[in-house]
């Protein structure tokens, strides 16, 4: 079945308490016309328990394909949902309407090369996207490919492109052929802004807007999904390309997440803001970002929420930066991340931003943790339960031993005393370190008699896991003693 929308309205509109709705196998198209190709909003006081969408396809729509809860524009949530399941949604671009979002333009190949569309009310830093008909771009520009306005030779009638934001203006080398479009994206797939939405499951959901899907031109996403209000729980088969700003963006202040198995070929993935003040726990898990408009210089995840609860990355490829930000309070943990290279063969890397304050746990490579700012008494140990490494909270006056042993003190340092006639001490570790090599300061402390020449210069010492044993150059005689101290380290 295919519906077609009106003008700015929703094709399909639910505004009122109902229970257990089902929206199956159904093309929403929104013609370039409608608002939106479904919006389920409860209303003042209502709710809509446990909404069911399965085999569904949203395109041409102006703001959203599926919205639920509030309009996006809005901050009132004014119905309640409960359990939200959508299976199997595919969303294939938002409306392309001539001189607000999409217009044909011409561009120049000259130093600089200027974008010309006039009154076109956009600011540097922006994205856009290029498309065309009948013929080809200006070298070297790729359609559906992000772009970003330049700061320079930017006016009112015109803007120049660079491949990243901030980046130096791009040189086309021709003028191209046939028709070419800019596009700027306004739309989003699936905006969640509802009161009390506990979760919105997403199953097999698959994000392609572009200009060559069936009935175009479409644009691209703004944002496949954006998070005003509630929760999103994506467990799998999650494909995405084409957003040209966030494709995961959770701007609301009691936002979660937990997305698994995603394989997208969006630049930035996922948004963790300051606005995100009440949040829950976010999981971020088998995310494959695969190659195609990611460059390798951008910041494709940022975690920057202040949210009471901790966030985990893990088991993860991208092609550009973790961005943790200096306003996270709670655990970030990152586990089994692969920087792979971009469009420009940079790989990214974990940032810091500003003054780090909350725990930043970091498994750099297999067998590698770097930890910030952990007030835990952490202790790691080999597969022998030996000790590698405890922190004790910064305190250098707790620490104990510099052993191998994994026992506090025992093997850290002592005294020994040659005497008489001998020549040697032996000293016998209370615990065994689990080898011999480890080192040893030794100084004379103290004497009494009247010891020998030489019997304060250690010859020699003898080292074993249970014990050494130090010989001196001569022993110091009847009645006499030299005592030493000692100190192991590695």
């Amino acid at each position: 079945m295919k519906w077609i929308g009106p003008p700015n309205e929703p094709i399909l509109r639910v505004d009122t308490g109902i229970h257990a709705p089902t929206i199956k196998g159904v093309a929403f198209d929104g013609n370039h016309l409608a608002s939106y190709g479904v919006h389920l909003n409860a209303g003042a006081g209502g709710a809509i328990q446990m909404p069911f969408l399965e085999d569904l396809n949203f395109r041409g729509y102006r703001k959203a394909g599926l919205c639920l809860g509030a309009d996006d524009t809005g901050v009132s949530r004014n119905g309640q949902f409960h359990h939200i399941t959508a299976m199997r949604l595919s969303f294939w671009g938002g409306a392309s309407i001539e001189g607000v979002n999409s217009q044909t333009v011409t561009i120049t190949a000259a130093v600089p090369s200027i974008v010309s569309w006039p009154e076109h009310g956009r600011s540097a830093g922006e994205p856009v996207v290029f498309a065309n008909e009948g013929g080809a771009l200006p070298s070297p520009l790729v359609p559906g490919r992000t772009y970003w306005i330049s700061p320079a030779d930017l006016s009112s009638n015109g803007f120049a492109v660079a491949s990243t934001i901030g980046g130096p203006a791009i040189v086309t080398t021709t003028v191209g052929s046939g028709k070419h479009t800019a596009q700027f994206a306004t739309a989003t797939g699936v905006v969640l802004n509802a009161q009390n939405a506990e979760i919105l499951t997403a199953i097999g959901f698959y994000f392609d807007p572009f200009t060559a899907v069936g009935g175009g031109p479409y644009t691209p996403h703004k944002n496949h999904f954006r998070i005003l209000g509630g929760d999103l729980n994506v467990p799998g088969g999650f494909v995405s390309t084409r957003a040209i700003d966030w494709a995961i963006d959770c701007t609301g202040a009691a936002t979660s997440l937990n997305v698994q198995h995603w394989k997208s070929e969006d630049i930035r993935l996922v948004n963790l803001p300051n606005t995100m003040t009440a949040s829950g726990s976010n999981i971020l898990s088998g995310i494959h970002h695969r190659s195609g408009h990611a460059s390798g210089v951008e910041d494709v995840v940022s975690v920057n929420y202040q949210g009471d609860f901790p966030t985990l990355i893990q088991s993860s490829i991208l092609r550009g930066n973790i961005r943790i930000g200096a306003l996270v309070h709670k655990q970030v943990r990152l586990k089994e991340i692969e920087y792979h290279a971009g469009t420009s063969d940079i790989m990214g890397s974990t940032l810091l931003s500003g003054p780090y304050l909350a725990k930043l746990d970091v498994e750099a490579e297999v067998g590698i943790r770097r930890v910030w700012n952990s007030s835990a008494l952490e202790e790691w140990r080999d597969s022998s339960s030996r000790l590698l490494f405890k922190n004790d909270r910064g305190s250098l006056s707790k620490i104990k031993s510099i052993g191998g042993s994994g026992i506090k003190g025992e093997n850290l340092g002592g005294t020994l005393v040659v005497d008489g006639a001998s020549s040697t001490a032996t000293v016998v570790f209370p615990t065994a370190e689990p080898d011999a090599n480890y080192r040893l300061v030794i100084t004379p402390l103290d004497l009494s008699g009247k010891p020998s020449i030489g019997s304060n210069r250690v010859l020699f010492v003898e080292r074993s896991t249970e014990k050494f044993t130090v010989t001196v150059e001569a022993a110091p005689g009847a009645g006499s003693s030299v005592e030493f101290s000692w100190l192991l380290f590695r």
